[in-house]
C-alpha cells in the first residue's frame, strides 16, 4: 500500500470521522453506527477500506468486531533513510 492511496482514503469525511472517533477507544460497527448516524453496511463499508489501507484493526470478541487503530505502523510505513 502506497502512501498516496491511504490518503486517498482519508479524504473522505465518513472515513476521517471513524479514525477520529477510534482515536480515543477501539469501537464495535454498532457504536460507529450510532454516532455517525449510518447504516452497518455502509460503516462496514468505510471500515473495510480503512482496513485494506491497514490504518484500523479488527478483532472478534463474542458475536461482535471490534475496531482499534493499530498499535504499531505497518512496515510498509517505516522509513528507509538514514539518520
Amino acid at each position: 500500500m502506497q502512501l498516496i492511496e491511504i490518503y486517498h482514503g482519508l479524504a473522505d469525511e465518513t472515513r476521517l470521522r471513524i479514525m477520529h472517533l477510534l482515536a480515543q477507544a477501539p469501537l464495535c460497527v454498532c457504536h460507529l453506527q450510532g454516532v455517525l448516524k449510518l447504516s452497518q453496511v455502509r460503516v462496514s463499508k468505510h471500515l473495510a477500506y480503512l482496513r485494506q489501507a491497514r490504518v484500523v484493526e479488527g478483532s472478534r470478541h463474542q458475536q461482535w468486531m471490534i475496531y482499534s487503530r493499530p498499535t504499531r505502523a505497518p512496515r510498509s510505513w517505516s522509513c528507509s533513510c538514514a539518520r
